[in-house]
């Protein structure tokens, strides 16, 4: 007959030793964990975060366009600005030409705390068809340009040109 030792004592020294071995190396490498992604942590993909939407609109030359705004959390017509998942800045030009307000007759530029939500966004964009949805989707790194059908193709390619090189 064999006796077993309880594995308490054991589990208990291993979690220990876990815990000592865990110090602020762990703390740090989890505190950089963005909190407003609602991707799994297996399938993030950590780019480094684009310039804010403000930024890359300045860059583009689209701050003077006819109803530019930078939104806030509080003004934010998608109520996603600095929420779970959310973007961490957005800018609009044009005018609303739709009655749910989330989309402009010339573009957007929203930016994200990682470049899966950045991706997700795009593709959940994308999904939208016509007549709601809109005409172009560009993502660059963190960064989603967002750019209604009014624009031909090749005024689309060369905005997302200059939005590839600002949002890097």
């Amino acid at each position: 007959m064999t006796t077993r030792t309880p594995l308490r004592p054991a589990v208990a020294v291993i979690a220990a030793l876990m815990a000592a071995g865990c110090g602020s190396a762990s703390s740090t490498a989890v505190s950089h964990l963005p909190t407003s992604t609602q991707v799994p942590a297996t399938t993030q993909t950590y780019a480094k975060q684009s310039p804010s939407a403000e930024v890359i609109a300045a860059a583009i030359g689209l701050t003077t366009m006819p109803g530019y705004v930078a939104y806030t959390a509080a003004t934010d017509p998608n109520h996603l600005l600095g929420r779970q998942g959310g973007y961490t800045s957005k800018v609009d030009w044009g005018t609303w030409s739709s009655p749910q307000g989330d989309i402009g007759d010339g573009g957007s530029i929203e930016v994200f705390a990682i470049a899966a939500a950045a991706g997700a966004r795009a593709r959940y964009l994308q999904a939208i068809t016509p007549p709601v949805g809109d005409g172009y989707d560009y993502v660059s790194g963190t960064a989603v340009l967002r750019l209604r059908d009014e624009y031909t193709p090749a005024q689309a390619a060369a905005l997302a040109a200059k939005f590839a090189k600002a949002a890097t």
